[in-house]
């Protein structure tokens, strides 16, 4: 029969695979049914045959976990990648990020339950995206959910514990509103420059909300990243996970201060060089500079220097204007 399957799969006789599907033994059902689902390229047709399989009692939950599974792929996380650190544009996604990204719509939809699968398959290519520095993707992804997802009603369809999974998923949130209001500030930053005639200074007056979006991320509560509890440490794939969250964390927190640093650096907030570099260095807040490669530590260490040059200058020349003051005097 699964043979006969795979012939009506071959000849697009769809209409019929449903049914000789809900023919097969139970515990081979889901598997044929996502094979089947594979086949299709459109999610309209994806999501016809999952109601008519529905309709036939195949177990579509898991036939959608194994369409997710399916999907994945191997990356490599590289802490010691320091391509483009600096930068917060994001690259074009794939054909395969688009397949991804269409499991996790199916699953969000059709899952008989808000799951935890869903949000552990949200967060493993939520992972991918922003280790390919492919935001678009982790924004895609975030829509997927409800904006007040709430780790009770996760819990209770579930029946397990799933706060560091709420908690990864919403620390790429944070991450995607830091760089979002990064690029807002560039815009500003660069329309000023364009047009030096005007008064206003937007890009000033944005900066709080590109402080208090990045400092989100770094004094994420217990750890940007970072599990909170020990309910992963039974599951088969928590040292790949622990390890890609820890390349990440290496790599994306020290992005994020560089491009702070930057900013503080060209509308020249002394101040703020000195209240970040002080945080990160913080004992209490894990010392944040542990993460930065040497690289990463070395541009801020002289964006920093640029800083502390600017304020001698800056007293030097206050120095000097009082003592002409006094001599008048």
């Amino acid at each position: 029969l699964t043979t006969y399957i795979d012939h009506l799969i071959e000849l697009e006789f769809k209409d019929l695979v449903c049914y000789y599907i809900s023919k097969l033994p139970s515990n081979n059902q889901s598997t044929i049914m996502a094979k089947f689902l594979d086949t299709l390229s459109n999610r309209k047709d994806k999501e016809y045959y999952l109601k008519q399989g529905f309709t036939y009692k195949i177990d579509i939950d898991t036939s959608l976990l194994i369409l997710a599974a399916n999907q994945r792929r191997d990356q490599t996380f590289d802490k010691d990648n320091n391509e483009e650190i600096i930068s917060t544009n994001s690259k074009n996604l794939n054909e395969n990020d688009h397949k991804q990204l269409e499991a996790l719509k199916l699953l969000t939809t059709f899952l008989s339950t808000q799951t935890l699968d869903a949000l552990r398959f949200a967060n493993q290519i939520c992972r991918y995206f922003l280790n390919d520095a492919k935001y678009e993707g982790i924004r895609i992804a975030l829509s997927y959910f409800p904006h007040d997802i709430d780790i009770h009603t996760i819990e209770a369809n579930n029946r397990q514990q799933s706060v560091d999974d709420l908690r990864e998923f919403k620390a790429f949130g944070a991450y995607i509103a830091a760089l979002e209001a990064i690029q807002r500030w560039s815009e500003l930053h660069q329309k000023q420059q364009d047009n030096t005639s005007t008064t206003t200074r937007e890009d000033q007056a944005y900066l709080p909300i590109v402080i208090k979006a990045c400092y989100d991320v770094f004094d994420y509560p217990q750890g940007w990243l970072v599990d909170s509890t020990n309910i992963h440490q039974t599951s088969p794939d928590n040292e790949t996970r622990q390890t890609e969250m820890s390349v990440l964390r290496h790599k994306y927190i020290s992005m994020l201060a560089c491009n702070l640093f930057r900013i503080f650096d060209l509308i020249k907030q002394e101040q703020e060089t000195f209240r970040l570099i002080t945080f990160l260095s913080d004992s209490r807040k894990q010392q944040l500079y542990t993460l930065f490669s040497k690289e990463a530590l070395n541009s801020v260490l002289l964006l920093t220097e640029h800083a502390a040059e600017r304020c001698l200058d800056r007293q030097q020349q206050q120095q000097t204007d009082d003592t002409t003051v006094n001599y008048f005097l």
